[in-house]
């Protein structure tokens, strides 16, 4: 059988029985998703490659545990995150001390965007549509992959684990270990701010 007809936890249980094969197909698997998760929460692909390979040590070692409540996926990603929190608690405790301050809401809209009596001056798409259906072009993914590293940390994790890796939010909030609500207005910003920066992008600037 081929391994991409093989189920996750099929290919777990035979990871942890020591079939190197089955290990090896659900690495190939999944991280690429653990990997952007990490990337995601750190801002640093190198320390998300030391986090991804701690997820995949924690997961063989716990995967008795691993009761079939949830996918194998949200089971992993959820390890990683807690992995990558732990990881970026050490990586503050060397920050300067100014970097705490950074405003995690970000510049979503500006006040060109209202009528002086406070209404739209511009119709807008609802707030909650996914800005990375808009972005089809290559260039504009291109972009698009740009602006969100750009994001503020919890607005980039929760764009990440809600709009590329397709996740729930009340499995992001659990996972990120937030509020719900908080989950929704970080959400909010993010994916403002990206269909504000693929609106640039898709316009140009403009000629003399």
């Amino acid at each position: 059988m081929a391994a991409r007809d093989v189920g996750d936890e099929d290919l777990l249980r035979g990871a942890q029985a020591g079939r190197n094969q089955d290990l090896e197909h659900l690495v190939r698997r999944h991280t690429p998703a653990l990997h952007r998760l990490a990337a995601a929460i750190l801002g640093d692909d190198s320390l998300a490659d030391d986090v991804v390979q701690e997820t995949w040590l924690a997961a063989l070692r716990s995967a008795d545990g691993f009761e079939g409540r949830s996918s194998v996926q949200t089971w992993l990603l959820s390890i990683c995150a807690n992995h990558a929190r732990t990881s970026l608690r050490r990586e503050r405790r060397v920050l300067p001390f100014t970097a705490a301050w950074r405003d995690e809401r970000g510049a979503a809209l500006d006040a060109t965007a209202f009528t002086p009596a406070g209404a739209w001056a511009r119709p807008v798409t609802a707030w909650d549509d996914d800005p990375f259906d808009a972005a089809r072009g290559q260039e504009l993914r291109r972009q698009l992959a740009h602006e969100v590293d750009r994001l503020p940390p919890r607005q980039r994790q929760v764009v990440v684990a809600r709009d590329v890796l397709g996740r729930g939010s009340a499995e992001v909030a659990t996972m990120l270990g937030i509020t719900a609500n908080n989950q929704r207005v970080l959400l909010h910003h993010a994916r403002a701010t990206l269909r504000a920066a693929l609106a640039d992008g898709a316009t140009g600037p403009t000629q003399p």
